[in-house]
């Protein structure tokens, strides 16, 4: 978690990762560009290996809105449900 961590970042992670980072983590207070070139470097060397960044970013995007959505779903679902019966 340490790596991820930002100022300007959000990101979504599980209660017992929270909880562990509580408990062990730490925040570094690195700023994003200490590790760029190296992050560059590598990004540029992926095709080589025959991985498409740009396919796997699409994926993921597609693959957490559909989680986002069908968790909205279950919740308006159970709007549904509770207000028929209050007004039941």
């Amino acid at each position: 978690m340490e790596e991820l961590i930002d100022p300007d970042t959000i990101n979504t992670i599980p209660p017992s990762t929270l909880q562990a980072f509580q408990e062990l983590g730490r925040v570094r207070g690195i700023t994003p560009e200490e590790g760029l070139p190296g992050a560059k470097l590598i990004l540029n060397q992926l095709s080589t290996f025959g991985i498409d960044l740009e396919t796997i970013a699409q994926q993921l995007q597609t693959d957490g809105v559909a989680a986002f959505s069908s968790s909205l779903d279950k919740l308006r679902a159970i709007e549904t449900k509770q207000h028929s019966m209050v007004h039941a």
